[in-house]
């Protein structure tokens, strides 16, 4: 995006959009009172350090000229139908008691459907938050 679309580029980079890892319409700060996402996807250098995208967790907060919402939502449909082109695309079928892991800032990921056959519970699928370190994050069970 930054080569073939450098507007595109500039408005995801630029305007804090915010999607909501925990779950919460407000992060409390320490003092009990909300505060505002740390919204930074590039370093000091310019370098992506992080994406967060996904259309299920975007907040309803713009911070921005309501002039510009609609260029900010034409930017994130950009970006997703660059994320879905064939050649951004890297799909590998997981086999029974396959485990993948990856850091949920670093990758964008999905799957796709999966039909369930009536009285087979042999799919099963679970989310365990890690944090960097290894142990168990303080976001899930």
């Amino acid at each position: 995006l930054r080569k073939e679309k450098p507007d595109v580029f500039d408005i995801l980079t630029k305007y804090s959009i915010e999607f909501i890892e925990e779950g919460f319409d407000v992060h409390e700060g320490t003092d009990g009172k909300p505060k505002k996402f740390d919204f930074n996807i590039l370093d000091d250098t310019g370098r992506v350090v992080k994406i967060q995208f996904g259309n299920a967790m975007r907040s309803w907060f713009y911070d921005c000229d309501p002039e510009k919402i609609q260029d900010i939502y034409r930017a994130m449909k950009t970006f997703s139908d660059y994320c879905y082109k064939e050649e951004n695309i890297l799909k590998f079928p997981l086999e029974n008691g396959d485990t993948v892991l990856w850091a949920n800032t670093r990758l964008l990921h999905g799957r796709d459907e999966y039909r369930n056959v009536p009285n087979d519970s042999r799919r099963r699928q679970t989310l365990i938050p890690v944090n960097r370190i290894g142990h168990g994050s303080d976001h899930g069970e």
